[in-house]
């Protein structure tokens, strides 16, 4: 992978273009180059090779990732290989993840392990394969054609390829979240938690947490915790906060309460409520914990008092509280 060494941000393309020529000149005179690429649009999803002997391109389903796009066009340019008779041959791809996850001994992709088995297999006939990184649309012919088999294949009627694990887990799991989404939006008018999570895929990567800070992060996003709404449970009066005497909730905190504000300005600053959390991501949770961690109100989000009995999220259906991330003692 010669051409990493050079930046990307501060090469020009003459130079990638030159530098290329003069590696192949000087390392790979007697090689064939196996050009591949992967493409992926609103059309479909395409990937190709191009070679001074042959050419491929290939159709894959739709809900494949470009990952998988530029592994298939790989392994297509390797079946083409071992078609033929012994020879040194050079892989040229533009993708340096592939790259790095043929390289890497830890992958579980299975492309990328069927890549490195038919690697191994041609290497026991004298094949010589090697790999080599170039810089995409940079003016190097056989790039630029490989892309364009590449771009075309999108286009073709019949799919060949198949798609990954992790690209079937991804369909699966867009689809579920477009299902849920349509039965989230037709609660609009009675559905409290709306306001605060109307697109559920914003949050999804919530769920790699841990489940302490799972609990605390729900309950922050919802406003339903057990500071600002344990007084239903106790029918008790709404808190208020003891430094502006406003009533006590999760917007209250993180974005109207005056007396922390510029404390708070010290972790995150927002034009409204809305944006404290969209669009979502975990650095942005992380220092919303920490802003309320600071304050001493985290601990506060969950009721963790000792009791010998205990009730699940079954509660929350009379109670309106959300209870489904933790556990609260029964009062009697």
């Amino acid at each position: 992978m010669e051409l990493c060494k050079l930046k990307k941000s501060e090469t020009s393309r003459y130079l990638y273009k030159t530098s290329l020529i003069q590696i192949l000149d000087e390392k790979y005179r007697d090689y064939i180059c196996f050009y591949t690429d992967g493409s992926k649009s609103d059309q479909g999803v395409g990937c190709a090779f191009y070679s001074p002997v042959a050419n491929k391109k290939i159709r894959l389903p739709n809900f494949s990732g470009i990952l998988t796009a530029e592994l298939t066009a790989i392994y297509q340019a390797l079946i083409q290989i071992r078609s033929m008779p012994p020879i040194e041959a050079l892989i040229l791809s533009d993708s340096l993840s592939s790259l790095n996850s043929i390289a890497s001994l830890n992958s579980k992709n299975s492309l990328t392990c069927s890549i490195r088995d038919l690697v191994y297999k041609l290497t026991e006939r004298n094949y010589n394969v090697n790999f080599m990184w170039i810089p995409g649309h940079s003016d190097i012919a056989g790039n630029d054609r490989a892309d364009k088999l590449a771009n075309e294949a999108t286009l073709l009627q019949n799919i060949e390829g198949t798609p990954s694990v992790v690209d079937f887990r991804n369909f699966h799991k867009k689809v579920f979240f477009s299902i849920l989404q349509n039965e989230w939006d037709i609660l609009e008018g009675t559905n409290k938690l709306r306001s605060h999570m109307p697109l559920l895929h914003l949050y999804q990567n919530i769920y790699s947490l841990e489940r302490g800070s799972f609990c605390k992060v729900v309950r922050t996003l919802t406003g339903h915790s057990y500071l600002t709404k344990s007084y239903i449970i106790r029918n008790e009066p709404p808190p208020k906060c003891t430094l502006c005497n406003n009533l006590m909730s999760m917007r209250h905190i993180l974005f109207e309460c005056l007396p922390v504000a510029s404390h708070r300005s010290r972790f995150f600053n927002a034009v409204t409520y809305e944006n404290i959390f969209a669009p979502f991501n975990i650095s942005k949770i992380n220092k919303v914990m920490e802003f309320l961690d600071s304050i001493n109100i985290t601990k506060k989000l969950l009721y963790s008092s000792p009791g010998p009995l205990y009730v699940r999220c079954a509660l929350a259906h009379t109670t309106g509280v959300l209870l489904d991330c933790n556990q609260i003692r029964v009062l009697r």
